[in-house]
């Protein structure tokens, strides 16, 4: 079944024009408004949040896999949804929208590592609505577009659910590219890292008052931003001059 609510189709359309900013934002919003909380006991918490670290390593893996391969031509143009080809191969075999099924499970996985109970139940919720936008908005496009070929993609895989079924079969046809998943997918890393990076800094100050210079670990965070910035800057100028090949 197609989203086509025309408020969901409408709000897809704004919010696909921002959302390469949304994740940023969003997570430097959470530190000021929001408050990490001890959840029933340290036992739990620390559970919660080991589960949110896995949980967010599994959603950035599930995005870098999908775009190494096969190349996703639905960025957009000009703001707006576009598609040269329906993309169908690699991991859409599996399930229709693997990007935003692992952004979903990076914003799920950064709610429980942060541990502000009132994060997880109001911006989780947010983050749902917003790509079911956006889905909304594509698949009128693509409908639109492509026709009885999408009709039948969408009758063999399910929107977010994914099945993995014959998925080795399916990915021994492919070539990994890593160059195009580095390149591709260098924004939503780095932001994913860096919020894995600071976030143990602003619970232990809320939790136990601990100051950057009284932090053990405020080193290591400082070492990895140290690491990802550079990189992360590397990789968009690789980009940007063309310098690699990430079309094929």
């Amino acid at each position: 079944m197609r989203l086509s609510n025309p408020f969901m189709v409408g709000a897809g359309n704004f919010f696909f024009r921002y959302r390469a900013y949304m994740f940023p934002v969003i997570f430097i919003a959470m530190l000021f408004v929001f408050r990490p909380q001890v959840i029933v006991n340290e036992t739990v918490t620390n559970w919660l949040t080991s589960l949110g670290l896995v949980v967010t390593l599994l959603g950035e893996g599930l995005r870098f896999f999908t775009i190494g391969f096969d190349y996703i031509e639905r960025g957009g143009k000009d703001g707006k949804v576009n598609a040269s080809r329906l993309v169908t191969g690699g991991i859409y075999n599996h399930v229709r929208n693997p990007m935003y099924l692992g952004n979903i499970l990076i914003a799920i996985g950064i709610g429980l590592y942060g541990g502000a109970p009132l994060a997880f139940v109001t911006v989780l919720p947010f983050f749902v609505f917003f790509y079911y936008a956006i889905m909304a908005t594509e698949e009128k496009f693509l409908h639109g577009k492509f026709g009885a070929e999408y009709e039948a993609f969408c009758r063999r895989t399910r929107r977010l659910w994914p099945s993995f079924a014959n998925i080795g079969q399916t990915l021994s046809g492919f070539n990994f590219h890593w160059w195009r998943a580095a390149i591709k997918d260098s924004g939503t890393a780095f932001w994913t890292f860096v919020a894995l990076a600071l976030i143990p800094l602003w619970r232990e100050y809320f939790l136990h008052g601990t100051t950057l210079s009284e932090s053990a670990y405020a080193p290591y965070a400082a070492g990895i931003v140290a690491v990802l910035l550079p990189t992360y800057i590397w990789l968009r100028i690789l980009k940007k001059r063309g310098t690699i090949d990430i079309s094929s």
